[in-house]
């Protein structure tokens, strides 16, 4: 039998929801734009760029990226993310395939991508809110290197999924924190990045 103990806790916890779900939508209405940079791993590039016999000095830039984000509702919003990545090393000297010697020539690809993006935030409190999106657009990518057509610069299509994303702060600034995947590709042929920045944090302003 439920006592009037139980129906004192219930009633207070539907009050606590409640006064939440206030104050959520109350900064959705006055603070309705959302700007932030990033920086995520290169894992993928890592794994597929190594240093090795032919590649010596690699660098990684890992993902530099910006968003713009626009509050729809107080649950979804849509924006525009670039985001941007280089690899970069010297050639070293393989006998019959390079004359003997240090080599020095430098080489480098990168990987610019514009993504329009979708984001539906499905829990909500003063100080976390918890989100997942998708970004669907197109990828840039250039370099010294020529491909099978001799092109040094090739677009493609480029998705993000954001599985999952926190944001965490008071007011204007937050810290943001996501788990997903970036990738690019034409076909099997022309691989730009697949499952690239897994991980990635953020600081970002509301207003």
């Amino acid at each position: 039998m439920v006592g009037k103990k139980h129906i004192i806790i219930l009633i207070s916890v539907l009050v606590s929801v409640t006064n939440v779900h206030a104050l959520t939508r109350e900064q959705g209405e006055t603070m309705q734009h959302e700007f932030r940079v990033g920086y995520g791993d290169m894992i993928f590039e890592t794994l597929m760029w190594p240093k090795n016999n032919y590649r010596y000095k690699v660098k990684y830039t890992g993902h530099i990226f910006a968003e713009y984000q626009y509050r729809l509702f107080n649950w979804l919003s849509t924006g525009l993310q670039v985001d941007y990545e280089r690899v970069a090393w010297h050639l070293t000297s393989l006998g019959m395939y390079f004359t003997t010697g240090p080599r020095q020539e430098k080489q480098y690809f990168y990987n610019l991508t514009f993504l329009p993006t979708i984001r539906a935030t499905y829990f909500h409190h003063p100080y976390l809110n918890l989100y997942s999106a998708f970004g669907f657009g197109v990828n840039i990518n250039g370099g010294t290197e020529r491909d099978m057509y001799d092109r040094t610069t090739a677009t493609s299509m480029a998705f993000n999924l954001n599985l999952l994303g926190m944001k965490a702060g008071k007011n204007h600034w937050f810290v943001g924190l996501e788990l997903g995947a970036l990738n690019a590709f034409q076909n099997e042929d022309f691989i730009y990045m697949i499952a690239s920045r897994i991980f990635s944090i953020s600081v970002g302003y509301n207003f």
